[in-house]
């Protein structure tokens, strides 16, 4: 399984290096995002002309504009999915160089632009394969926010990502920039070995 219990959440510490952030990965992501909006808005459209025909009795125009939507959706997943396939395997060449990554007992995982459904899926098979490797820590760049539009410029995908690793009972610690903004995670994936996670949490707390 991928594990239960409680991560410990650290507190903040400068780290080593920072994988900076900026405008150039915001541009990045809205372009790859833009088609599955598109298919987004396209699949409204359907969805609402369904919802009306079938208010006004025609059934047979109702379940094709339904089955349309339908399509509509499932190439909005598609294009998601290859959105976060492109972005991941764009910002983390270094993962899929194994000879480079059996020299360090550390990893870097970017998982800028994606959302929170594709981060999971993405962190808990790279995790895995980078404990079988025998990588002891990673560090996981989520961004701190303050590069986003919105209120107060939160974080969105970093709390997400706390809690998965949380419950999958992996130890982390949060890491800042020198501007004192967290948007990257150090986490002991050595708990991903059956055995070692009492060991590992006492040496974290």
């Amino acid at each position: 399984g991928r594990g239960g219990g409680g991560g410990g959440g650290g507190g903040t510490v400068a780290p080593s290096e920072w994988v900076a952030t900026g405008q150039a990965v915001a541009d990045q992501y809205q372009a790859l995002r833009a088609q599955a909006r598109e298919y987004a808005l396209a699949r409204n459209k359907h969805l609402q002309g369904a919802t009306s025909a079938y208010r006004r009795g025609d059934k047979r125009l109702a379940k094709e504009l339904s089955r349309n939507g339908q399509e509509m959706n499932q190439k909005m997943k598609e294009c998601h999915q290859k959105a976060a396939t492109a972005i991941f395997t764009h910002r983390n060449p270094h993962l899929f160089e194994p000879a480079a990554l059996a020299k360090s007992p550390q990893a870097v995982v970017d998982l800028h632009g994606l959302h929170v459904a594709e981060a999971e899926e993405i962190l808990y098979d790279q995790l895995a394969r980078l404990a079988d490797m025998k990588c002891s820590t990673v560090r996981l760049v989520t961004g701190s926010g303050h590069h986003s539009r919105g209120i107060n410029h939160q974080a969105r995908l970093l709390p997400c990502v706390e809690k998965i690793l949380s419950h999958w009972g992996l130890p982390f610690k949060r890491l800042s920039d020198k501007n004192g903004h967290v948007g990257m995670l150090l986490v002991d994936i050595q708990t991903i070995f059956p055995g070692d996670s009492d060991e590992c949490v006492r040496t974290w707390n």
